[in-house]
């Protein structure tokens, strides 16, 4: 009898605590990381071969993240054997087709997502209109009202610039615009990169690109400072290449943190931008890759360097026995 007793006396407490795990876990003291959220757009939405597209990721999050950041890495595939990294990337597209994009996120605990969307590249249009930035003032400040002209774009196709029948903005902090002539303030000091997209009455198209530094008057602050290494240091072509920012600081802050926009040219047509990004060349030769840095004040600074890009060399065959 007391055996039957203490077996029942036992179950009881196992049952209870299998009944508290289990409101434990639906309160929510158990966490479970969510995976990122990744998403993307491109501009021009119809692009033509040997015209610059945009691609942003700037839409992807990550669930867990309190500000709806989180991701450590950005990684495209651009459907015609290039890839490249980076949050915003840009890319040319050397033959018309129709590509498939393919963007992975992945977090700080090491979770990935992945998004895809078709790219539809047209034949190039004979004349297509010219897209062209001009801007006042220059060097903008917080909530200062910067207006910005398409006055000089034009159409080549035609003898007055009228044929043009739209102009697009987009100012890089997620906010748009039409017309030839618009105003926009930032509210944050930084780097931002503004799109110009101009639309003939034919459906010709041409994208114009303009980075505006936004200062904040306050003032006293110390310019970051770029730097950046590469590897290989000797890069074949199509061979990918990891460009890594990581020596980059603010003296201005505790930590390197406190940049907030890497922007990389890498003098052949195309740019990323991340703390460290991929890159491939398509041609031998020697470019000038430039890094951009800006802290969250607005202020800036420029490192560049030489990367040499070998060809492809195949070694003869040997001679042959005897030879």
């Amino acid at each position: 009898m007391v055996d039957i007793m203490a077996k029942r006396k036992m179950q009881t407490i196992l049952w209870v605590g299998w009944m508290m795990a289990g409101l434990l876990a639906i309160g929510g003291c158990f966490h479970v990381d969510e995976p990122p959220v990744a998403a993307f757009g491109y501009a021009p939405t119809s692009p033509y071969a040997g015209e610059q597209t945009t691609f942003d990721a700037s839409a992807s999050h990550d669930p867990d993240a309190d500000d709806g950041a989180g991701i450590e890495s950005y990684e495209w595939s651009f459907g015609d054997g290039k890839t490249g990294g980076g949050a915003t990337v840009t890319h040319v597209y050397a033959a018309s087709g129709t590509y498939e994009v393919t963007l992975t996120v992945t977090d700080a605990t090491g979770l990935t997502a992945t998004a895809t969307d078709t790219v539809t590249v047209a034949e190039p249009a004979a004349n297509p209109p010219v897209a062209a930035i001009s801007y006042d003032p220059v060097a903008p400040e917080i909530g200062e009202v910067i207006a910005f002209s398409a006055a000089e774009s034009y159409d080549p196709a035609r003898i007055s610039p009228r044929s043009i029948v739209s102009y697009s903005w987009s100012f890089g902090d997620g906010t748009t615009a039409q017309g030839s002539s618009v105003t926009h303030a930032y509210s944050d000091a930084g780097s931002y990169v503004v799109t110009l997209s101009v639309e003939d009455d034919e459906g010709g198209h041409g994208t114009a690109y303009a980075t505006v530094r936004v200062t904040d008057p306050a003032g006293g602050n110390t310019a970051p400072v770029a730097a950046f290494t590469y590897s290989p240091p000797s890069p074949l072509i199509d061979q990918q290449v990891t460009f890594a920012a990581d020596q980059s600081y603010d003296p201005a802050a505790l930590g390197p943190k406190s940049i907030v926009v890497y922007a990389w040219d890498f003098g052949d047509g195309e740019t990323a931008v991340g703390e460290t990004v991929v890159h491939a060349f398509a041609d031998a030769g020697t470019y000038t890759v430039a890094l951009t840095v800006s802290d969250d004040d607005g202020a800036s600074d420029t490192a560049t360097q030489s990367v040499t890009v070998l060809d492809i060399v195949i070694p003869p065959p040997p001679p042959p026995p005897g030879g």
